[in-house]
Protein backbone atom coordinates (compact mmCIF):
# COMPACT_ATOMS: atom_id res chain seq x y z
CA UNK A 1 0.00 0.00 0.00
CA UNK A 2 2.78 2.36 0.89
CA UNK A 3 4.24 2.12 -2.59
CA UNK A 4 0.94 1.32 -4.33
CA UNK A 5 2.15 -2.17 -5.09
CA UNK A 6 -0.39 -4.86 -5.94
CA UNK A 7 -1.73 -7.24 -3.30
CA UNK A 8 -0.88 -10.74 -4.52
CA UNK A 9 -0.96 -12.75 -1.27
CA UNK A 10 -3.59 -12.58 1.49
CA UNK A 11 -3.61 -14.71 4.61
CA UNK A 12 -6.20 -15.08 7.37
CA UNK A 13 -4.25 -16.12 10.45
CA UNK A 14 -5.46 -19.13 12.40
CA UNK A 15 -4.01 -17.99 15.73
CA UNK A 16 -5.73 -14.61 16.08
CA UNK A 17 -7.94 -14.14 13.02
CA UNK A 18 -5.79 -11.26 11.75
CA UNK A 19 -5.48 -10.57 8.04
CA UNK A 20 -2.17 -10.06 6.24
CA UNK A 21 -1.77 -8.51 2.81
CA UNK A 22 1.47 -8.91 0.85
CA UNK A 23 2.87 -8.00 -2.53
CA UNK A 24 4.23 -11.49 -3.04
CA UNK A 25 7.84 -10.35 -2.59
CA UNK A 26 10.15 -13.09 -1.34
CA UNK A 27 11.94 -10.81 1.13
CA UNK A 28 9.77 -9.06 3.71
CA UNK A 29 11.18 -7.11 6.64
CA UNK A 30 9.45 -6.11 9.87
CA UNK A 31 10.15 -2.49 8.91
CA UNK A 32 7.76 -2.87 5.98
CA UNK A 33 4.83 -3.87 8.21
CA UNK A 34 1.92 -1.47 8.66
CA UNK A 35 -1.36 -1.64 10.53
CA UNK A 36 -4.18 -0.38 8.34
CA UNK A 37 -7.96 -0.56 8.38
CA UNK A 38 -9.53 -3.25 6.24
CA UNK A 39 -11.56 -0.52 4.53
CA UNK A 40 -8.28 1.08 3.38
CA UNK A 41 -7.15 -2.21 1.87
CA UNK A 42 -10.47 -2.63 0.05
CA UNK A 43 -10.19 0.94 -1.24
CA UNK A 44 -6.68 0.10 -2.50
CA UNK A 45 -7.90 -3.17 -4.08
CA UNK A 46 -11.66 -3.90 -4.22
CA UNK A 47 -11.04 -7.54 -5.23
CA UNK A 48 -10.06 -8.21 -1.61
CA UNK A 49 -13.83 -8.37 -0.95
CA UNK A 50 -13.83 -11.67 -2.87
CA UNK A 51 -11.86 -13.14 0.06
CA UNK A 52 -14.24 -12.05 2.84
CA UNK A 53 -15.22 -15.68 3.50
CA UNK A 54 -11.62 -16.98 3.55
CA UNK A 55 -11.47 -19.24 6.63
CA UNK A 56 -8.90 -18.71 9.37
CA UNK A 57 -5.77 -20.70 8.58
CA UNK A 58 -6.15 -20.23 4.82
CA UNK A 59 -4.42 -17.97 2.34
CA UNK A 60 -5.07 -16.84 -1.21
CA UNK A 61 -2.66 -15.93 -3.99
CA UNK A 62 -2.80 -14.62 -7.51
CA UNK A 63 -0.11 -13.98 -10.09
CA UNK A 64 -1.07 -10.43 -11.01
CA UNK A 65 -3.71 -7.74 -10.66
CA UNK A 66 -6.84 -8.99 -12.38
CA UNK A 67 -5.79 -12.61 -11.93
CA UNK A 68 -8.03 -15.11 -10.18
CA UNK A 69 -7.48 -15.69 -6.47
CA UNK A 70 -6.42 -19.27 -5.67
CA UNK A 71 -7.35 -20.35 -2.14
CA UNK A 72 -5.24 -22.80 -0.13
CA UNK A 73 -5.22 -24.14 3.39
CA UNK A 74 -1.98 -23.96 5.35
Amino acid sequence: MRLRQPVLHVSHDDEDGAWQFHTGAQQVSAGDAMIVALSEMVEHDPTICELADLPCGWFAERESIGGSWKRMQR
